[in-house]
């Protein structure tokens, strides 16, 4: 009796920890439509997924760091270095602010954020510093090198980048930035399930000194996802500056800590190996900014956000040590 007791108990805690995140996200549609009605109308909806678009970009990205169990925790001075280097191309009109102007500039803001990003990789897959020290230095510095270039000013878009790729829609109605969000996902998803790279990804997360004996190229790989973590926040930065229309000094700020927080709540596991960009990541973002969206429906104090969001990251951080001691067991 005892033993199918404890069966039924593990069968429980598997199913929670499994589906529980999705059973979360629907409660929280049923809770936050049962008080405001108005939070399913389609326009609701359209801002949630613009407000969810830029940061799935990046989430996209810190996934690959995340599987081979490291971290980053400098995307968002990414996202303000980027973005304002994004500002200054178009400004000083070195970058045209012409659709095909605006296709380069987003291929030049995931050149340089992989450039940021390929200093994360250097220190940590061939000096070997840990990621979380590497990232923390280069979270002050990324920021630091862009106000002694900029003297701490704001800078704008004046032109238009804002009109075209923050609030520009392909064929008259389809918003650009979910479309960049889509195919941002799709390709990444697609890489980690469907191709040797993302196959390694995991054998490095799950073991990485079983994933060195069998002649995966380690220091290569790790290398190779800070760049992509860094490719993808350079080009959040630019879509989150061209919503504002303003990178401000305090600009992606707190946005590592959302992300990441987000892509922990999604199933991505601290201790690597684990996770899915789709859906898993992804809803994770869509429960942070439901959560976000729904206080504003219901009038809550805006530093009420500040408590719910360490709440998110406590809860994503829980759920994550106890998967991990469960698959131990």
């Amino acid at each position: 009796m005892t033993h199918v007791k404890e069966k039924w108990a593990f069968s429980v805690k598997d199913f929670v920890l499994k589906y529980g995140l999705y059973i979360m996200f629907i409660l929280l549609i049923v809770v936050f439509t049962i008080s405001r009605p108005h939070f399913l109308q389609p326009g609701n909806i359209n801002n949630i997924l613009l407000h969810a678009s830029a940061w799935s970009v990046a989430v996209a990205g810190l996934v690959f760091v995340m599987l081979t169990g490291g971290i980053d925790i400098s995307t968002g001075s990414n996202m303000y270095f980027t973005a304002y280097i994004c500002v200054m191309l178009t400004t000083l009109n070195i970058v045209p602010d012409t659709i095909p102007g605006i296709v380069v500039l987003i291929f030049l803001s995931m050149i340089i954020g992989g450039l940021l990003g390929s200093v994360n990789g250097f220190f940590v897959a061939l000096v070997k510093v840990p990621p979380l020290i590497v990232t923390l230095a280069t979270l002050g510095l990324f920021r630091g090198v862009a106000f002694m270039i900029n003297n701490v000013t704001t800078a704008t878009f004046n032109n238009n980048v804002s009109e075209y790729l923050g609030r520009g829609r392909l064929f008259g109605f389809f918003p650009v930035i979910i479309l960049i969000m889509i195919i941002t996902i799709f390709i990444g998803q697609y890489v980690l399930k469907y191709t040797k790279f993302g196959r390694q990804l995991y054998a490095i997360g799950n073991n990485e000194h079983s994933a060195r004996q069998i002649g995966i190229p380690v220091d290569r790989i790790k290398f190779l996802v800070y760049v992509i973590c860094g490719a993808t926040a350079g080009l959040s930065g630019l879509l989150i500056g061209a919503q504002t229309n303003a990178v401000v000094a305090n600009f992606a700020a707190e946005h590592h800590f959302i992300i990441i927080s987000c892509a922990v709540l999604g199933g991505v596991s601290l201790f690597g190996g684990r996770g899915t960009i789709f859906p898993g990541a992804f809803v994770g973002i869509l429960i942070a900014v439901c959560i976000e969206n729904g206080l504003v429906f219901l009038g809550a104090d805006p530093y009420f956000y500040t408590i719910v969001r360490g709440l998110i990251i406590f809860l994503a951080v829980m759920m994550d040590c106890v998967r991990n001691k469960n698959e131990l067991r």
